[in-house]
């Protein structure tokens, strides 16, 4: 089984070099679809991650949806935030018994006049949304409820992440 491991932060192509450089774990959408270029059969999916970019998660998550093989993801420290989405894109999603997972609303860094921030806040609620539909596809909780959790920063033990659909 080809293994793909998402370690350390979530990043776009454009910031990989950057980690790279620097000696950082990281996961990008060019790493995942080279290994699901060259992949044949299964894909097994190794999740430690506090998360990132939603783009790039986004992104990822979209790739291992598409892949045509069976997608197995394995939490194994945690999966927080951005790396939360790319778990729900697993056929089979498996927790370590002391992992968790952390799903939050979508946050950014702005600045700028009221028109700018007023702005910004119509991003994040499209970004919450579109985060909505990789958690409900996988759990089959209503978007209220999702959107609830994700309201209350909720951080879930395998059991909790179980016991809700998650895994």
């Amino acid at each position: 089984m080809t293994k793909i491991p998402i370690k350390g932060a979530v990043v776009s192509n454009d910031d990989a070099d950057i980690y790279d450089w620097l000696g950082y774990d990281y996961a990008s959408p060019r790493q995942v679809e080279s290994v699901l270029n060259d992949a044949d059969g299964d894909v097994e999916v190794d999740i430690a991650s506090g998360g990132g970019s939603v783009f790039a998660a986004s992104e990822i998550y979209t790739m291992l949806k598409a892949y045509a093989g069976k997608v197995v993801v394995n939490i194994q420290g945690l999966a927080a935030s951005a790396a939360s989405v790319i778990a729900m894109a697993g056929d089979e999603v498996n927790m370590s018994p002391t992992s968790q997972m952390m799903i939050h609303k979508a946050s950014t860094i702005s600045m700028g006049n009221a028109d700018d921030l007023d702005h910004d806040s119509k991003m994040l609620d499209v970004t919450d949304q579109s985060i909505v539909n990789a958690y409900e596809a996988k759990t089959g909780m209503s978007r209220d409820d999702i959107l609830q959790l994700m309201a209350n920063e909720t951080w879930m033990s395998a059991q909790d992440a179980l016991d809700k659909g998650f895994v």
